[in-house]
């Protein structure tokens, strides 16, 4: 006797999963050779590899552009802070002093520091305070007024985040800056307070993603030859060319490099570096990882027990409120369309059900074509069942023309022919 047991009605025969082609099979040997040998089986394991390499490719190249983007970008911070008002490799500042500088009219003389006065009149400092009183302490009107002056100039400086760098915060009607002066110009000839007036107060109108190949071929423009084949877009544009025109030019294909951007120059522009930063990144992540590594084979026997790594994970995404508005407006925007999208395929589906029932419904009918199924899907000609909203004068047609009754029509008389009642027949019955 065989001690293999019966099953039972409730009991199945273990089965084997393909996860490649999200099948079932027996899980024998032989099930498994001829599904793995199978032409189908090897053309999706061949793909699911292809969109594996091409997955872990596209990975590698955002984690790059992610690193250039922050080393540009604190290369720039840096810039900023170490030189207070001067230009950087993403930020261009420009104040007051700046303009005096570019300009021809005299130049004031420095200020010099506390240690440089100390150092060159040490003597004279101290028998001034040896043989004159202390100055009297500031007016708090002087005090007033010196504060609004620090807010003035403060508010005069005016930062710029150039395209290249900060192009992920483009959006539709932001304004930006566009540069009409010669495309020979450098990145630092740009920045020039002489060179200012070239720069253009104009309105983003779209922001088109493309190949930096297109970009090339679209613009017509000279590119940098070390060039960090980073994917920018090319912005459309649209700006007043004088302050007399009253219509605005639309400028196509401009490449980001000719647009910069103004600090806080609008809500949809944040007010500070580290805000911009985090609305260009689109978010930024930072990931903590602790990992007990006091013995090995504990956490291999722990993984393989319960199937829980030693390894402890802690992501941290830093945002701002502009990114999440965009976020709102991207997701309101893609359910409008969605719903548009759903109503005219609804309509379609109406349309063609109608069409259908009418093209089934007038199979026999007898005017043998007078049902137009494929072009209005009504009957050819006019329909009597519906009133028709039009005067007599163009339905109705005329018996004479007017040029030949001259306005006036008139009908003729009937007259009855010479003979006719002698011609009649009598009989005997009419004597009567």
């Amino acid at each position: 006797m065989s001690s293999q047991q019966p099953k039972q009605s409730w009991q199945h025969d273990e089965r084997h999963y393909c996860s490649v082609c999200n099948a079932w099979m027996g899980s024998d040997r032989q099930s498994i050779l001829i599904h793995e040998n199978g032409k189908k089986h090897q053309e999706n394991v061949e793909r699911a590899l292809q969109d594996k390499r091409v997955n872990k490719q596209k990975e590698g190249q955002a984690q790059k552009f992610l690193a250039d983007s922050l080393k540009q970008m604190e290369a720039a911070a840096a810039a900023l802070a170490g030189g207070g008002t001067g230009t950087g490799a993403g930020i261009v500042a420009n104040n007051s002093q700046h303009q005096q500088q570019g300009g021809t009219g005299p130049q004031p003389p420095p200020i010099p520091s506390n240690n440089h006065a100390y150092h060159s009149l040490p003597h004279h400092h101290n028998h001034y305070h040896r043989h004159h009183p202390p100055p009297p302490p500031p007016h708090p009107n002087a005090i007033e007024n010196d504060c609004d002056a620090a807010i003035t100039q403060q508010k005069t400086t005016t930062t710029y985040l150039e395209g290249p760098v900060f192009f992920g915060l483009l959006c539709e009607e932001m304004p930006v800056e566009i540069w009409s002066g010669p495309s020979s110009y450098s990145g630092l000839e740009k920045r020039l307070s002489k060179n200012s007036v070239f720069w253009k107060d104009s309105l983003v109108v779209a922001v088109v993603m493309t190949n930096n190949s297109k970009v090339k071929a679209a613009t017509d423009e000279e590119v940098d030859e070390d060039d960090d084949g980073i994917q920018r877009p090319i912005i459309h544009v649209s700006y007043l060319k004088t302050l007399d025109d009253t219509e605005e030019t639309i400028e196509k294909n401009v490449s980001v490099d000719r647009i910069r951007i103004v600090l806080g120059g609008d809500k949809t522009i944040p007010d500070t570096i580290e805000a911009c930063r985090l609305l260009a990144l689109g978010g930024e992540e930072v990931q903590v990882s602790n990992n007990n590594n006091n013995n090995d084979q504990d956490d291999a026997k722990m993984m393989e027990a319960t199937g829980l790594s030693g390894w402890s994970t802690v992501t941290i995404k830093k945002t701002s409120i502009l990114q999440e508005s965009r976020d709102e407006k991207e997701k309101l925007k893609e359910q409008r369309r969605q719903v548009r999208a759903d109503r005219e395929a609804e309509q379609r589906r109406t349309e063609a059900r109608r069409m259908e029932e009418a093209k089934v419904s007038n199979a026999d009918d007898s005017a043998l074509g007078a049902y137009d199924v494929w072009g209005k899907g009504e009957y050819k000609g006019i329909d009597i069942s519906k009133e028709l909203d039009c005067p007599i004068e163009e339905t109705a047609k005329r018996l004479a023309g007017a040029s030949s009754t001259k306005g006036k029509i008139s009908f003729k008389k009937r007259t009855r022919k010479k003979g006719a009642g002698m011609a009649r027949r009598k009989t005997s019955a009419d004597d009567d």
